[in-house]
């Protein structure tokens, strides 16, 4: 009699626990389903968009999406793409296809939204230069640009003549008046520059303070002109300073 209650105790408590088991099983197979079945929100490109275009409005959707189907660090609603004040503040970071979601690692920040400090690096600085247009390529010159800064010192007591010099060499220009090197939107008309109503320019150039402190004396102590640098030019360090005597000589 024993033995048999034992038998049945043991039946029992398998049975139970073969119950446990489908029941766990079971309700891991239903949450899957439903994360299937369970729609969330997320934002995706409504056509290509192409890599350093300004995401906005006219460009992405906010839709339903599986949550099963959400990417990583997928962006959930359009106001995540813009600041506190309602302005668009990102642009992708790598081109994008019609109908792909929108995810944080596809895009990168506006550098005009973040200033223009992020765009430089670590030990450098942005320095601005004003010109006249002909000391300035005759404002020709474009953010991204390659340029050398030529100083032109008049004669000083003690110096036999004025002297031309190399100041500084194989300098990118960060900024041409208000167009910073990586903005994305294209200009409305063709003369976007404040600067050529008066005949001068602004321009920002990416520099160390040791440069930046020979061109603030430059400025001080001579003329300086810019000139634009060949973009299949791979000479560098090249001393020039010419003096009145060199006039002439090849």
């Amino acid at each position: 009699m024993n033995q048999l209650r034992k038998q049945w105790t043991i039946s029992i408590l398998g049975g139970i626990a073969v119950f446990v088991l489908i029941f766990v099983y079971l309700s891991a197979q239903e949450k899957k389903i439903d994360s299937h079945f369970k729609m969330t929100s997320g934002v995706r490109a409504k056509n290509f968009i192409r890599q350093g275009r300004l995401i906005t409005e006219d460009l992405v959707e906010e839709v339903l999406i599986p949550e099963a189907y959400l990417q990583p660090k997928a962006v959930r609603s359009l106001s995540e793409l813009k600041d506190s004040s309602g302005r668009w503040i990102f642009k992708a970071g790598a081109g994008l296809l019609k109908g792909e979601q929108i995810t944080r690692s596809r895009l990168s920040r506006d550098s005009r939204f973040q200033g223009m400090a992020w765009a430089i690096p670590a030990g450098w600085t942005a320095m601005s230069l004003k010109l006249d247009l002909e000391k300035a390529v005759g404002g020709l010159i474009r953010p991204g640009d390659w340029v050398n800064l030529f100083c032109a010192l008049d004669s000083r007591p003690g110096k036999s003549s004025p002297v031309s010099i190399l100041l500084l060499e194989d300098i990118q220009v960060l900024a041409i008046e208000n167009q910073i090197l990586g903005a994305v939107d294209e200009p409305e008309e063709k003369n976007v520059f404040k600067g050529f109503e008066n005949g001068a320019i602004t321009v920002t150039l990416l520099l160390t303070p040791k440069q930046a402190a020979a061109a603030l004396l430059g400025l001080e102590k001579g003329s300086m002109w810019m000139t634009l640098n060949s973009g299949l030019d791979q000479r560098k360090d090249i001393p020039v300073a010419v003096g009145m005597g060199q006039l002439g000589e090849e």
